[in-house]
């Protein structure tokens, strides 16, 4: 049913019992969006660390695969082992 004109106790009637306010409700869900957005940054921030360290340091290899030690003339090993 369509009004022309809403008198001032209908609309005041509307508000007491009919309206509902989802402010709080909206608020929440752009929070929430907001948390989430930056939950995932940051989950891809840490990934593409990972995978430089892993690129650059060999963090994560197996043993023996990773980066070739440093060797001096000759072959042998740079660093000397104790007696």
């Amino acid at each position: 049913m369509r009004y022309d004109r809403f008198t001032e106790a209908d609309v005041q009637e509307f508000f007491d019992y009919y309206y509902v306010d989802r402010g709080i409700i909206k608020w929440q869900g752009y929070y929430l969006s907001d948390h989430l957005n930056a939950l995932k940054r940051d989950a891809e921030q840490r990934t593409a660390k990972l995978q430089w360290d892993e690129k650059h340091y060999g963090i994560g290899e197996e043993p023996g695969k990773g980066r070739k030690k440093r060797t001096s003339r000759g072959g042998r090993s740079a660093v000397r082992k104790k007696r």
